[in-house]
């Protein structure tokens, strides 16, 4: 899931949309791997503010 070409942001989404995944595929702990996802997302969105 990992690249050395992709930027921190890029793979931070890969990881929400795993997380967003899981939710669906483990519907008992849906609620956490979809606060999982957001936390990823917001991580991401933070990351592309301070890329050069």
């Amino acid at each position: 899931m990992t690249d050395d070409n992709r930027t921190p942001a890029e793979t931070m989404d890969d990881w929400a949309d795993r997380a967003a995944e899981m939710a669906t595929e483990f519907p008992h702990a849906a609620g956490h791997y979809r606060t999982v996802s957001r936390y990823w997302r917001e991580g991401a969105a933070q990351a592309r503010e301070v890329q050069p």
